[in-house]
């Protein structure tokens, strides 16, 4: 009998060297095994688990998926040498998928007066992202209800049911959900914000197009990217031809890609 792949999640987290981790950000890890297997096993949970850091800080997690995001940012720490190597006092950065806002969190944490936009467009994750800002009293964090694109215009979000962070302005799932939301290019988005230390970009196949609409006139602006590629091999090299003719140089980074100027 095959095993289904959020069980095979949860047993690859019963281990130490992931209880120490998580012991040493969560005032309680067990809860964050108490949300794998809860939430692996219930499709609607009635009360939200919470998470509270060792810095006082919290989050609420309602998905499967929100605590596999919890594992990604705040233990294996896919972000952080992108972060920490951020030089400044206060950088802008810009965050291009926001969902529920767990990236945000883990920038305050380690830059404390980063300046962050994030972009998000999927309505429920806006909101509560919105409330994880409230409830932590983030400041100088300002969110959008809007994907970012190649180009202006109106899209179509395609929703994914399984993944609270997979929706998708590119791929569409077997469900056939979907919204309409307005989307802003990178171009005009550089209109209002004219530099970002750093670019976070998770947004379910669209980083192709985005990265790929950067010109010249946009590199120097935003100096590097962290980001994720999937795809044809022959896609992710035209991706990276791309940003090379640029300037950058690109680098793996846990399971991420860093491009730095």
């Amino acid at each position: 009998m095959r095993i289904p792949w959020k069980i095979r999640f949860m047993m690859g987290q019963l281990n130490w060297s992931t209880y120490r981790k998580a012991s040493q950000i969560l005032r309680k890890p067990s809860r964050y095994y108490g949300s794998l297997l809860d939430l692996a096993l219930r499709k609607n949970v009635q009360r939200p688990w919470r998470f509270v850091f060792r810095d006082g800080n919290q989050m609420k997690v309602s998905h499967f998926m929100s605590s596999y995001i919890f594992r990604e940012i705040f233990i294996d720490k896919c972000y952080d040498e992108a972060l920490e190597a951020l030089s400044i006092g206060a950088p802008r950065i810009l965050e291009i998928g926001g969902n529920t806002g767990f990236f945000t969190l883990r920038a305050k944490a380690l830059i404390p007066n980063a300046r962050i936009t994030s972009y998000e467009p999927e309505p429920s994750n806006y909101m509560a992202f919105l409330d994880l800002i409230h409830e932590n009293n983030l400041l100088d964090v300002v969110v959008h209800c809007e994907a970012v694109g190649a180009k202006d215009g109106i899209i179509t979000l395609h929703l994914n049911d399984k993944n609270i962070g997979g929706h998708s302005t590119v791929k569409s799932f077997d469900n056939g959900r979907a919204a309409t939301v307005s989307m802003i290019s990178l171009d005009r988005l550089l209109e209002d914000h004219p530099y970002f230390d750093l670019v976070k970009l998770d947004c379910e196949g669209a980083e192709y197009d985005i990265l790929k609409s950067i010109q010249a006139e946009h590199a120097a602006k935003l100096p590097k990217l962290v980001f994720e590629t999937d795809g044809p091999e022959a896609k992710k090299k035209a991706l990276f031809d791309h940003l090379e003719s640029l300037g950058y140089q690109i680098r793996p980074s846990s399971s991420l890609y860093i491009a730095e100027l």
